[in-house]
């Protein structure tokens, strides 16, 4: 069965920077089950599987268009330290910040200084080229999922 929009497919992948250095993969775990065309999956890799049969492995290089965008200016903020909770801050580390909403963020501390943190809330792959190897584990019919 040829994959197409609707299927639902269980895949193996792994995804590494153009330098090779791999960044995840699924090989050891689970495979990644997702319905094609529900946008559960980065769009460039819902696109590679489209035609693809269960066995059938390929090897995909995404832009950042078809991975997690390009990285945004708007994305960065700069925040008053007298709004944030008092703790220390450290350029370069990850941490959740929780909106008055309850939604829970990543951001990544840019500068820290005794006025203000600044915050970059772009994906961490965000602007970068992503290379991909897929296994296609099966295709399932539509409205299999398991989770």
């Amino acid at each position: 069965m040829s994959i197409e929009k609707g299927c639902v497919v269980q895949l193996h992948y792994t995804g590494q920077f153009e330098s090779g250095e791999v960044f995840d993969s699924s090989l050891g775990k689970d495979p990644l089950e997702f319905k094609v065309g529900d946008g559960q999956v980065i769009k460039g890799i819902e696109e590679a599987v489209l035609g693809m049969v269960e066995g059938e492995s390929k090897r995909v290089c995404l832009a950042p268009d078809d991975a997690y965008g390009p990285a945004g200016n708007d994305l960065i903020y700069t925040v008053p330290r007298e709004n944030l909770p008092d703790q220390s801050y450290d350029a370069g580390a990850w941490m959740e910040l929780h909106t008055q909403s309850g939604r829970v963020l990543n951001a990544r501390i840019v500068t820290c200084d005794e006025q203000n943190v600044t915050f970059d809330f772009n994906h961490p792959l965000a602007g970068k080229t992503l290379v991909f190897q897929v296994e296609v584990v099966s295709v399932l019919p539509t409205g299999s999922l398991k989770s």
